[in-house]
């Protein structure tokens, strides 16, 4: 019997091996000692480590069979098979994950990279730890640090899991429909530039609560008609997709969806009204929200979203590239709950930024970065909450809003890479508040400017 875990578990088993006095031995075999030690009815016999050479042929069996290690290869497999401490699990799990890899020095030197003398004990089990009846109950498993070359097939057997955390350098299975009771899917994709592409199973997995992907990856619905009956109304994150649709078909399926992110890759374009980003409006529990483009710098001559609108219970607002028109800031203003504002990147273009009354009434944090704004004029209804500013490499504006000044729950102006009429208005409004007897405001001025005014 192979891999006893638990002196319970043996209990258990050896009531169906009584000693008849008929010579027959039952072999058993376990990592833990307290286990071997109860279990044993006379010595124990204790495995050697490998030695550095046998752990070397052990791998190079593993990779490649009765084959030869190229020689090119020789020297980083060999400090990756010292890594594994003697211990043949280690070895052989490493040389399963190597032997469905690219054979190449840059693939086997970041497995060593990520491999060492401490970890490797622990984090390598996971691979083969799948498989033993015991894991078959595991409902949590984030292998985040271990990076796979395909998806562990045996993964897909853990039926029980909620949470499961991985990364990997090819796509998510089908078979990951399978994973029925999942709450949340972190997914890593690794060394690639392909972007991935989630199977459509997703949209019938109705438990998943969470799901979050790094770098972004496409969503795969175009199979989803309006007659389908998926609905995946557990869902509160979906973080990051790529040239997500928001058609109403789509947008019905997420009803209770808290948090959003997607980028739009300029270089695969179709058009914005393609996308109908107006639809976002009836997502209801939306939160928190990231808009942001990918390549927009390379084609210049992308036009703006012409159609834009947002649920009002939206608190936190981020947007990158997405070159929007002063109209567009207007909407963003008038949202009563936004706390959070981001905009980045030429989120919006034009020389002049005028809100109007009553605009940006609960907002908190305003991030403006890498803007073109050059006039920036506001009074006193403007930004009544307004605790942080942060402005960054916006070169063209002359100064912040005297305005600012009258903000008394302002804590922190910061400016970096601006030009130097902007950073004097900026200690302006702090001597101001002084005045006032209002010595909470803390001013950041980048100490290595350059003086652009």
């Amino acid at each position: 019997m192979d891999d006893m875990w638990d002196t319970e578990i043996w209990d258990a088993v050896r009531r169906s091996f009584p000693d008849d006095g008929n010579g027959s031995r039952v072999l058993l075999t376990t990592r833990i000692s307290v286990v071997a030690e109860y279990a044993n009815s006379c010595s124990s016999y204790h495995m050697r480590f490998l030695s550095e050479e046998n752990s070397w042929n052990l791998l190079c069996r593993k990779v490649f069979g009765e084959g030869a290690c190229p020689l090119e290869l020789e020297e980083i497999g060999k400090e990756i098979s010292r890594k594994c401490g003697g211990l043949p699990l280690s070895v052989v799990a490493i040389g399963g994950l190597l032997s469905k890899a690219s054979r190449t020095q840059e693939y086997w030197r970041s497995v060593g990279n990520n491999l060492n003398a401490v970890a490797t004990e622990v984090d390598v089990w996971c691979v083969e730890i799948f498989v033993y009846l015991r894991f078959r109950l595991l409902r949590v498993l984030d292998v985040v640090v271990i990076h796979f070359h395909e998806f562990p097939a045996e993964v897909i057997e853990l039926v029980n899991l909620r949470y499961l955390a991985f990364t990997c350098a090819w796509q998510v299975p089908p078979s990951i429909l399978k994973l029925q009771n999942l709450e949340t899917l972190v997914y890593h994709k690794w060394k690639s530039q392909q972007c991935p592409l989630l199977p459509r199973d997703i949209w019938v997995m109705p438990k998943l609560r969470h799901l979050w992907v790094t770098p972004s990856c496409f969503l795969d619905h175009a199979q989803l008609l309006p007659n389908n009956s998926f609905l995946l109304e557990n869902l509160q994150t979906l973080s990051e997709v790529r040239n997500f649709k928001c058609s109403s078909n789509i947008i019905k399926r997420i009803p209770n969806l808290r948090k959003l992110k997607i980028s739009y890759d300029v270089s695969l374009f179709e058009s914005w009204s393609s996308y109908q980003l107006e639809n976002l409006i009836t997502l209801h529990k939306l939160e928190t929200l990231t808009l942001r483009t990918e390549n927009s710098c390379h084609i210049p001559d992308v036009v703006h979203p012409e159609k834009l609108a947002f649920p009002l219970q939206l608190r936190k607002l981020t947007l990158s590239g997405l070159r929007l028109m002063s109209r567009n800031l207007n909407i963003i203003g008038a949202l009563p709950n936004l706390e959070v504002l981001k905009l980045r990147r030429n989120a919006c273009q034009g020389p002049e930024w005028r809100p109007i009354e009553g605009e940006f009434c609960q907002l908190k944090f305003l991030l403006l970065e890498g803007l073109d704004i050059v006039q920036w004029i506001a009074d006193d209804t403007h930004f009544p909450c307004l605790q942080n500013l942060i402005i960054r490499s916006c070169c063209r504006l002359k100064e912040i809003p005297s305005c600012f000044g009258n903000i008394y729950t302002l804590e922190l102006i910061e400016l970096v890479d601006c030009r130097s009429t902007a950073l004097i208005s900026a200690k302006q409004i702090q001597r101001e508040l002084q005045c006032l007897e209002n010595y909470q405001l803390e001013v950041r001025l980048n100490p290595g400017l350059t003086d652009r005014g």
